[in-house]
């Protein structure tokens, strides 16, 4: 009976999700906080209360961040006005504002509690569904790069994966865009991008499949590469069908090696 109990909290927690709505991976904003803040404060709502009771430093452990990282006195207020901020956009009432108004300083472990708009926390559509397994994975990923920007490409790849609404689409379960496409949609630069998807591939989040090389009117391009998710049970599969629309595309039976600067680089999975 034990085991039963174990294996059924285990599929619980495994299908535990919250919906990100896609304003947040579309913002102009290369290191949206906001992200984070609405991420943590949907885990912390109470769907039948319809409140959030919460403190600074239990959101910021959330994000694995430390409000006195570097010892920068000025990262305490910035964190209190970007919350502030997220407070108003996210048309959150103040049920309890504590001593948290403080105009010196930021009582990290002040009882903040707010009373929700269901709408903006459970929206009915334009949203990617986010795992906790998945938010776990992401904040694990040891190195410098901001876990915002990390969670925002990996819910960009993900928005392609899926459509994240209740009808089955005949849409290919992969993003192949032109990555400066995909960085100008996401405001970073292409190498900024490629250095998150290259920590996205190599944590085992998402995968990466280089499709090689067109040639056209004498000249000879790169084609998109194609972006799946790790968890995806069919990922040769969907590649094979992303690959087969983008030679429809570009009009071509296979596709060449890669070139970078008239060079051939070596195709592979």
């Amino acid at each position: 009976m034990g085991n039963n109990n174990e294996r059924w909290w285990q599929i619980i927690a495994d299908n535990y999700f919250i919906k990100i709505p896609k304003k947040y991976i579309y913002a102009d904003s290369a290191d949206s906080f906001e992200l984070l803040l609405y991420r943590c404060l949907s885990y912390l709502r109470n769907a039948r209360t319809g409140t959030i009771s919460t403190s600074i430093n239990e959101i910021l452990e959330l994000c694995h961040c430390s409000l006195y990282s570097k010892g920068n006195r000025e990262n305490t207020h910035r964190i209190k006005a970007l919350f502030n901020i997220f407070i108003v956009r996210s048309d959150l009432t103040w049920d309890n504002q504590c001593d948290y108004k403080s105009l010196n300083n930021v009582n990290a472990n002040a009882h903040l509690r707010f009373k929700v708009n269901k709408a903006v926390f459970d929206p009915p559509d334009n949203f990617v569904i986010l795992y906790d397994t998945e938010w776990d994975k992401l904040m694990s990923i040891s190195n410098r790069l901001s876990k915002s920007i990390l969670l925002r490409i990996y819910l960009y790849i993900k928005s392609w994966n899926f459509q994240n609404t209740e009808i089955i689409t005949e849409s290919v379960c992969g993003c192949y865009k032109k990555e400066t496409v995909m960085a100008e949609e996401l405001h970073m630069s292409v190498r900024q991008l490629d250095n998150y998807l290259k920590a996205l591939c190599d944590n085992g989040l998402i995968v990466k499949h280089i499709t090689g090389s067109y040639k056209k009117n004498g000249k000879v391009y790169n084609a998109p590469n194609v972006y799946l998710l790790s968890s995806d049970l069919n990922v040769q599969q969907h590649i094979r069908e992303a690959v087969d629309r983008l030679k429809y595309t570009y009009k071509v039976d296979e596709f060449l090696p890669m070139t970078h600067k008239n060079k051939k680089i070596r195709k592979d999975w």
